[in-house]
């Protein structure tokens, strides 16, 4: 009977555990439930790596779809500049944001906010009109390579120029310009040589209004690119509902439906914090020797 009373006692003690951690859990989800209703609309940012006009045309439609996903209204906003944009985000202007890879440090590593998805890794490329002389990167020297200002794209190709041997001033000049679409105008005006550019959306936009053809030259290593994240104060359900539709997992028709805003082309996979090292690393290289750092 010792024992039995005992074993009875140990019984009685599990149970109660189970039911204190049953209701702690039950009140996390309570609570991500009542911050989620209690905020009447969302803020969508873009960082802009491309002019306003066409981050309104481009993700629009996005925060009208996240409007629909998370049943309340999801504003757009951008800035001017990269570093604006990323004052903004840390100041909490948005609730969700997609920044560009380098800003993983300030925003994500430091400041906290919650990876969603990612872009795809791609590389960087530097190209040139179809035509042209310049047959290998070598053939760069002493050439005007344009670059969208404050952008990865910008860093990385520059960093890779480096390494294969390239000084700024000395055996190549970069041109800044406010994204790769107004470099691309001057490519064709030959004003200068060649532009680097992360994608082909920018060249297949600009395709739309001039018929450009372009080749590359040169492509980086494979990098991955721009981030969704979200606001540290955003409830756990809302985040997981976003993850899950920007990966594609759900099949729903708000979640087809971002999906489709997104881009099928721009697809998004899981967030991995390795998979960002690269960037890390790239970015540590330049705040060492860059005169204006990020």
């Amino acid at each position: 009977m010792k024992y039995i009373r005992t074993a009875m006692i140990n019984f009685k003690s599990i149970f109660n555990i189970v039911t204190i951690i049953y209701m702690l859990l039950s009140l996390s989800v309570i609570a991500n439930t009542v911050s989620a209703a209690s905020v009447d609309r969302y803020q969508l940012g873009v960082f802009p790596h491309m002019s306003s006009t066409h981050v309104e045309r481009k993700y629009a439609p996005v925060a009208l779809a996240l409007s629909d996903l998370l049943n309340k209204p999801v504003r757009l906003g951008t800035a001017t500049e990269n570093k604006r944009f990323r004052k903004r985000v840390l100041k909490g202007d948005f609730d969700i944001a997609m920044i560009p890879p380098l800003d993983i440090v300030p925003i994500v590593d430091k400041a906290g906010y919650i990876p969603l998805a990612r872009r795809e890794s791609k590389a960087a490329s530097v190209v040139v009109l179809k035509e042209s002389d310049i047959k290998d990167i070598a053939d760069l020297q002493g050439r005007t390579l344009g670059l969208p200002a404050g952008t990865p794209v910008n860093i990385i190709l520059q960093l890779t120029l480096e390494d294969k041997g390239f000084v700024r001033n000395k055996k190549i000049h970069y041109k800044a310009f406010n994204n790769v679409q107004a470099c691309l105008h001057k490519l064709l005006l030959r004003k200068v040589d060649a532009c680097g550019t992360a994608s082909g959306a920018a060249i297949k936009m600009f395709r739309k209004k001039t018929d450009i053809k372009v080749r590359k030259v040169m492509d980086t290593q494979v990098f991955p690119h721009m981030l969704l994240v979200a606001n540290p104060k955003m409830s756990l359900i809302e985040r997981k509902i976003l993850t899950r539709a920007i990966i594609g997992d759900d099949q729903s028709v708000e979640g087809q439906k971002l999906v489709k805003a997104l881009g099928l082309k721009a697809r998004f996979v899981r967030y991995s914090k390795k998979d960002y090292d690269v960037i890390r690393q790239f970015r540590q290289r330049w705040i060492k020797h860059a005169k204006n750092p990020l």
